[in-house]
């Protein structure tokens, strides 16, 4: 058993370790970047008015392709008539 629980243990701890080395530059500019700009609380509405409603974003519609044209294909008879 302890054969196989090092290898798998020794796996484990070197991709915890590569996964931080490689994430701790966007990790650091994430907390520098939210530390940077503190989120202001929502506004409120004055009482007896609602809140103004937030319309969904516009979505463009699906880009679509020209069909596909595909070249002649040429019969096997042709090139078979030319033996003689």
């Amino acid at each position: 058993m302890s054969r196989n629980f090092i290898p798998a243990v020794l796996s484990i701890g070197v991709g915890i370790v590569s996964g931080y080395y490689i994430f701790q530059p966007a990790i650091r500019e994430l907390e520098a970047e939210k530390l940077k700009t503190p989120q202001a609380p929502p506004a409120q509405s004055p009482p007896g008015q609602s809140p103004p409603v937030q319309s969904p974003p516009v979505q463009s519609p699906p880009v679509q392709s020209p069909p596909v044209q595909n070249p002649p294909v040429q019969s096997s008879s042709s090139v078979s008539d030319n033996k003689e």
